[in-house]
C-alpha cells in the first residue's frame, strides 16, 4: 500500500527490509513527537528491521524507460488539516520577506514568492517512503499553506530503489514531475538521459541561492558540464556514534566540535574493547565501502582520477585504508567478522565504543535512554576529509514550459532549502545551505550540531553518467566486502581486480551514455 497524504501515528507504517536492502535504503525514525515514536517501535519490533526512507542507492543504474516495480505510486495532496502532519520545529520561515544574507545566529530567510507563480499548482516527487516521509510531508503542507500565492505542491513518494526507475518511465511519457528528488552522485546520470535539466536563469532568480551559501564542494557537486542542476537540501553520510560512558571513562572529549586525532581515537576504542564488548564492530558488508572511500581520501588518495575517467582507488592510500579496516577489525570486532547491521545492534545494547554509521541512524541510536551520541568521524589520515551523499531538488525536463509552474518550483525549492532545519532535525542530516547551519536554532541542536564540519569536508564523487556502477557491487564494493567478510587477504589484489572491473564498466557506459563525461 503507498503512504498517505496525511501521515499520522495510526497509519505510517514503514517497510520492511531484509538486511541486503538495507545496503540500498538507509533509514531513520521520528523522535521528536512521542506518539508516532510508539508506534514505529512496536511496527519494527514485528519487522526485525527498519523500514525504508532515505538512501543511498546501489551502483547498479536504473534501465531507462523501466516501469517502477507494483506500478502504484503514493501520492500525498494538498495541505491536509493542520494537526495531521508532526509540526515544525523552531526555524521554519514563510516565504514573503525578501532574501537576505544571513551569519551566524541569524534565521534563515526563504525567497519572496513573486506574483507569477499566483494560483500554481506543481508536482514533486521523492522517494523518502520510510521513517523520514513524516518530516517532508510536514514541510510540504507548509509550504501549501505559507506561501501567499495560493500555491499548491502535489506530492509522490515512491519507494527506493523503484524511485528512479519511475522517474525514467515518466521521461518516455513526458509525465514528469515540476521538481524532483535527486541524489548528487545521480545528477550527471540523469541529466544525459534527458530527465533533469539545467536550472533555468528565471528560476535561479526566484531562488537566489548562489555558491556563495553552500560549500564549495558541495556547489560544484551540483554542476555538469559548466551548468548549475540543483540545489542541495542536506548532506548525509557517516558519522562517529560512541557510547558516552565508555567516552567518559576514557578521558575522551568527543563534544568539542573537532575530530578525534588518531591516539585519542585508539584510546576511545581500547577502553571499551574488553569485558566482553567490542571497542569498534566493522562488519562484513554495509557500510564498509563508505568507510574505505573516506579513509582513502583521509590517507590522501581519491577513488578516480579528477575527471572521473579512470579508477584510482588501487593505490597506495587504499591499500593503506583497507589495511586498516582490516586490522582494526582484527583489534576491536571480535577477531571476527560481522553481519551487516551487528554493528549498530551492538551500540543500540551498550555494547560497542564506536561505530561509524550514518547520519540516518541517529534516531535509532541516541536520544533520551540510549547509550549513544554522535559526533564527527575521527581524524585517522593526513587530512580530514569525508565521503558523502546529498540529497538535492532539481528540475526535470518539460514537454512544454509554464512561466507560472517554473516561478512556483523557484519558490518551492528557496522554501525548502532554507527551511531544512526540522528536516535535519528529524533524521540527522546537516543542512546543506550555510546560513541554516550558522543559524543559533541549528547550533542549539543536539547532537547534529557536534558534526555541522561534516558539510565543510564532505568529499563528492565526480559527475560522471553512470559512475556509482563503478563504487557498487560489481566494482568497488565487492572487493572491500570480501577483504572485510574474510574471503581474501589479498588486500592489494582485490583492490587491483576491482579497479580493472571498474574501469571495464566506465568505459561501458561512456559508450551507454554517448561519451556524456
Amino acid at each position: 500500500m503507498g503512504i498517505q497524504a496525511v501521515v499520522t501515528a495510526k497509519n505510517y507504517i514503514p517497510k520492511a527490509q531484509t538486511s541486503k536492502e538495507r545496503v540500498t535504503v538507509h533509514t531513520r525514525k521520528p523522535h521528536l513527537w512521542l506518539a508516532i515514536l510508539m508506534v514505529l517501535s512496536l511496527v519494527l519490533a514485528a519487522c526485525g528491521q527498519q523500514g525504508g526512507g532515505n538512501n543511498q542507492q546501489t551502483g547498479t543504474t536504473p534501465t531507462v524507460g523501466a516501469a517502477a516495480a507494483g506500478g502504484t505510486t503514493p501520492t500525498t495532496g494538498a495541505a491536509p488539516a493542520t494537526d495531521t502532519t508532526p509540526a515544525l520545529g523552531d526555524g521554519t520561515v514563510a516565504p514573503g520577506a525578501a532574501t537576505a544574507p544571513t551569519g551566524a545566529g541569524q534565521q534563515p530567510t526563504a525567497a519572496e514568492c513573486p506574483d507569477t507563480a499566483q494560483g500554481a499548482q506543481i508536482t514533486y516527487w521523492n522517494g523518502f517512503s520510510g521513517e523520514d516521509g513524516p518530516f517532508m510531508t510536514a514541510l510540504v503542507n507548509n509550504f501549501n499553506k505559507q506561501n501567499g500565492k495560493g500555491i499548491t505542491v502535489k506530492q509522490t513518494i515512491q519507494p527506493y530503489p523503484e524511485y528512479y526507475n519511475k522517474l525514467n518511465a515518466a521521461v518516455a511519457s513526458n509525465t514528469l514531475p515540476d521538481v524532483a528528488q535527486i541524489h548528487i552522485d545521480q545528477i550527471a546520470t540523469n541529466a544525459v538521459r534527458g530527465l533533469i535539466r539545467p536550472i533555468p536563469q528565471e528560476v535561479q532568480d526566484v531562488v537566489g541561492l548562489t555558491a556563495q551559501d553552500y560549500p564549495p564542494t558541495l556547489w560544484q557537486g551540483t554542476e555538469y558540464k559548466g551548468q548549475h542542476y540543483a540545489y542541495p537540501l542536506d548532506v548525509h553520510g557517516l558519522v562517529m556514534y560512541y557510547n558516552k560512558q565508555v567516552a567518559e571513562q576514557a578521558g575522551v572529549n568527543v563534544t568539542g566540535g573537532e575530530p578525534l586525532s588518531n591516539e585519542d581515537y585508539e584510546k576511545l576504542l581500547q577502553a571499551g574493547n574488553k569485558g566482553g564488548k567490542m571497542g569498534w564492530p566493522i562488519t562484513g558488508g554495509f557500510p564498509n565501502a563508505w568507510m574505505f572511500l573516506i579513509l582513502l581520501n583521509q590517507f590522501g588518495g581519491s577513488p578516480f582520477n579528477e575527471n572521473g575517467t579512470q579508477v584510482a582507488w588501487n593505490s597506495e592510500a587504499g591499500v593503506k585504508a583497507l589495511t586498516y579496516l582490516r586490522d582494526q577489525q582484527k583489534k576491536y570486532s571480535g577477531n571476527k567478522p560481522l553481519p551487516p547491521d551487528a554493528d549498530d545492534v551492538a551500540m543500540e545494547k551498550g555494547n560497542a565504543a564506536v561505530v561509524w554509521s550514518g547520519t540516518w541512524s541517529k534516531p535509532r541510536l541516541t536520544g533520551e535512554g540510549k547509550p549513544g551520541s554522535s559526533t564527527l568521524l575521527p581524524q585517522v589520515g593526513s587530512q580530514y576529509k569525508v565521503h558523502a551523499s546529498a540529497h538535492t531538488l532539481a528540475m526535470p525536463k518539460q514537454k512544454t514550459e509554464d512561466p507560472k509552474r517554473m516561478a512556483a518550483a523557484g519558490c518551492f525549492i528557496s522554501f525548502m532549502v532554507s527551511n531544512s532545519l526540522p528536516w535535519v532535525q528529524g533524521g540527522g542530516h546537516v543542512p546543506a545551505v550555510n546560513s541554516v547551519r550558522q543559524s543559533e536554532e541549528f547550533q542549539n541542536l543536539q547532537p547534529q550540531s557536534n558534526y555541522a564540519q561534516f558539510a565543510e569536508a564532505a568529499v563528492f564523487l565526480p559527475q560522471v553518467p553512470g559512475i556509482t556502477d563503478a563504487t557498487g557491487p560489481e566494482g568497488l564494493e565487492a572487493a572491500v566486502i570480501n577483504v572485510l567478510s574474510g574471503k581474501s587477504q589479498d588486500i592489494k589484489g582485490e583492490l587491483d581486480r576491482a579497479a580493472d572491473r571498474g574501469n571495464r564498466i566506465l568505459e561501458r557506459n561512456r559508450q551507454r551514455y554517448g561519451g556524456g563525461q
